[in-house]
């Protein structure tokens, strides 16, 4: 564990600064997922994914091993404990990025409406922590040690992503059974999930939601297909 320290005059002069004014959303990336390539063989087995289909609105990342523990400047203190996990850039100046918990990290005694995160400096890669009172006013706590942490990149937390997947749930008899589901981080559609069956006698080429596959063998296990048609986009 460690733990954000600052001195009296910290306390007495920087309380409540709006240390880093003049923010904007960090670039985001969109990336658009479509598998497997149409009108090829593929062989997948039971629990496999056979379609999936969406995009995913991406942002830089940093993956904290540790907890870490910081008090406001304020009187009294609040405590907050960043959790260990990984923490989503939202927002940045020239100097600075803003780095937000994702919905994996837990942090604790954070209000809903408090956000709660690591400020990254550009130059040097160094930490501090703060607490946003909104998007251009940061209450930045110094790191007395700089945690360790891994760059990467995570799903943005103010831009929707949206992924469609056919899941192989096995053979009965002449009868195949899938697992379809559907999620998103957009707040206008809740996590979707249905299991549906086909009889093969019928025909070899089964269709849901605008998505085509023809069954060229199938058993209990595994299954060998070619994807006709992806989900259309969305």
């Amino acid at each position: 564990m460690k733990t954000f320290t600052y001195s009296l005059v910290l306390i007495l002069i920087s309380s409540f600064i709006a240390s880093c004014s003049g923010t904007k959303m960090v670039k985001q990336t969109r990336k658009s997922i479509s598998i497997p390539t149409l009108n090829t063989i593929c062989n997948s087995e039971l629990g496999e994914t056979l379609i999936d289909k969406g995009f995913i609105t991406s942002t830089p990342a940093i993956e904290v091993p540790d907890d870490v523990s910081f008090s406001t400047m304020t009187i009294p203190p609040l405590n907050y404990t960043l959790g260990a996990g990984s923490y989503a850039a939202l927002r940045e100046n020239s100097t600075y990025t803003f780095f937000y918990p994702t919905a994996e990290t837990i942090v604790h005694n954070a209000p809903l409406d408090i956000g709660v995160g690591y400020r990254m400096k550009k130059s040097d890669g160094s930490l501090d922590g703060f607490r946003s009172m909104g998007p251009n006013f940061y209450e930045v706590n110094p790191v007395d040690e700089i945690p360790v942490v891994k760059h990467g990149t995570a799903q943005a937390l103010n831009k929707p992503s949206f992924r469609q997947q056919l899941i192989y749930n096995g053979k009965s008899g002449d009868s195949l059974k899938f697992l379809y589901r559907e999620f998103s981080n957009s707040y206008a559609r809740a996590p979707f999930s249905q299991e549906i069956q086909y009889d093969l006698k019928e025909s070899s080429i089964i269709g849901f939601k605008g998505a085509r596959i023809d069954v060229i063998e199938a058993t209990n296990r595994q299954i060998k297909y070619k994807v006709l048609a992806n989900f259309p986009a969305e």
